[in-house]
């Protein structure tokens, strides 16, 4: 998890992960308390449900400037 949070930093997301985090690290923390990663995929349990969330469609909700 980790290295997928480093690599995610490195694509430009590091205003992203250190602007308004204080606002949602509660629910951050709580959300990958409980959640682990197989494949590049996050799945955690809500409500009974398991959630997956890939690392396309992460990536591919958030809106951000690549460097060039």
């Amino acid at each position: 998890m980790v290295s997928m949070f480093k690599t995610l930093e490195s694509s430009g997301l590091h205003g992203f992960l250190g602007c308004s985090a204080a606002i949602y690290e509660e629910a951050l923390v709580n959300f990958f308390d409980n959640a682990f990663v197989r494949e590049n995929v996050v799945i955690r349990s809500i409500q009974r449900m398991f959630v997956e969330i890939s690392e396309e469609l992460f990536a591919g909700s958030l809106t951000y400037r690549q460097k060039d």
